[in-house]
């Protein structure tokens, strides 16, 4: 609407100023017109008639016409009515007697119609000569109107042409205008419709998730459960099937008594410790005969002053108990390792109840398995040097051992 409102009164405004410009042009016209007018009749006139000097009395024809003749500048020619309507006037008009002038001589008559006759043929010239400037003016006037009128034309056809240009380009600012109102109403519609979208897929979204926090949880627990389930299995076979008699606890690094009467299973440290601890330091000898500490079966001792034969070792490493123990210490150690990493991220905002079950204590850094390990590797590095020395083995050898281990002796009553 402002548009249109402002280009109607460009228009106006314009239509205004072409009437002031051909109203002026009009009045500039006319005042031309008349000053030409004036400017001929005044020069058709002439100039205003100088007033007749008296004749006196004692004035004779001979010297009026001698003194007109010397000096035409005194007589001046007799003034001429310039309209008839002045003439009547004067005719109408009653002379009183000073008024009426005095008649001259017929000489000097003659004189001064002879004088006049002569002034006035240069003042025809004139006159004529007046006309043509005069017309030469007009023509002049009119040539300058013609232009004008054309400037005129010139300007208004400019007017023109710059208010329709201006109208094409208030129209097509209107139509830019128009289109970017449409434009924006679809960007609008378009924006609206995407949070729409976006609010439908927020609580899609949104449901998904706690459907997945939902699902999650059910399948932590399940894995929590499926854990704990698994590492107390293995554990429960460590106990119930992989158990010293000697420390009461899983099998590391087991040995196996060789008599055909025994056969019995124990750690490599506990074994050693009860061997060795019959061996007395201060004679180098095993007072009391070797047995099996569950079957009592008697085992062969080293004889210190004799060679023996390798095959006279009563110990013997059980492979297949220790693959198996093996195998169950790592289930063991994974399924602890797992319920220690989900208890770690239970505590940052999680929902599961971790049970408390003694598996936690097999993971890798637990104090379980680092107590197992401990005794499973120095059992099975002092029993790998015991069964390699065997055939030549002292009494200085033994009690280095037992020192290392530190075993003491045994009383009569503890054997």
């Amino acid at each position: 609407m402002k548009t249109r409102s402002s280009s109607q009164s460009h228009k106006q405004k314009g239509k205004q100023v072409a009437g002031r410009q051909s109203s002026l042009a009009a009045i500039r016209e006319r005042n031309l017109r008349k000053r030409a007018q004036a400017s001929i009749s005044a020069e058709m006139e002439g100039p205003p008639a100088p007033k007749r000097r008296r004749l006196l009395k004692e004035d004779t024809p001979a010297e009026s016409v001698h003194s007109e003749s010397t000096n035409r500048t005194v007589v001046d020619r007799p003034l001429l009515p310039t309209t008839r309507n002045s003439a009547s006037q004067q005719s109408n008009q009653p002379h009183s007697p000073e008024q009426i002038p005095r008649v001259p001589a017929l000489g000097s008559l003659v004189a001064t119609a002879t004088v006049s006759a002569t002034a006035t043929e240069p003042h025809l010239e004139s006159t004529q000569g007046s006309a043509a400037t005069a017309a030469t003016q007009v023509e002049d006037i009119d040539r300058r109107l013609q232009s004008g009128e054309v400037s005129i034309d010139i300007v208004r056809d400019h007017v023109r042409r710059r208010l329709t240009e201006f109208d094409e380009l208030v129209e097509n600012h209107r139509v830019r205008q128009q289109k970017a109102q449409s434009d924006l109403a679809k960007r609008e519609k378009e924006i609206e419709r995407r949070e729409k979208e976006f609010s439908r897929k927020s609580a899609n979204l949104a449901k998904k998730e706690e459907s997945l926090q939902k699902r999650e949880k059910q399948i932590n627990e399940l894995m929590l459960n499926l854990c704990v389930d698994r590492g107390e299995q293995a554990l429960h076979k460590l106990d119930d099937m992989f158990q010293c008699e000697l420390c009461l606890d899983v099998l590391a690094a087991p040995y196996t008594m060789v008599p055909e009467k025994c056969g019995h299973t124990f750690c490599s440290l506990c074994i050693l410790q009860y061997y060795l601890g019959k061996f007395h330091d201060d004679c180098c000898k095993f007072h009391q005969p070797m047995d099996c500490p569950k079957c009592r079966t008697v085992l062969p001792w080293p004889n210190a002053h004799h060679k023996r034969a390798s095959c006279s070792c009563p110990f013997t490493p059980n492979r297949l108990a220790d693959g198996v123990i093996e195998q169950h210490v790592e289930v063991l150690t994974a399924s602890a390792q797992e319920l220690h990493n989900i208890a770690k991220a239970n505590k940052k905002g999680g929902r599961l109840v971790i049970p408390d079950t003694p598996i936690v204590d097999w993971r890798e850094k637990g104090r379980a398995k680092i107590a197992w390990k401990a005794r499973y590797d120095q059992g099975k590095a002092e029993m790998l040097l015991l069964t390699e020395r065997w055939k030549t083995i002292g009494g200085d050898d033994i009690i280095m051992m037992k020192r290392r281990l530190g075993i003491a002796n045994l009383r009569e009553e503890d054997l």
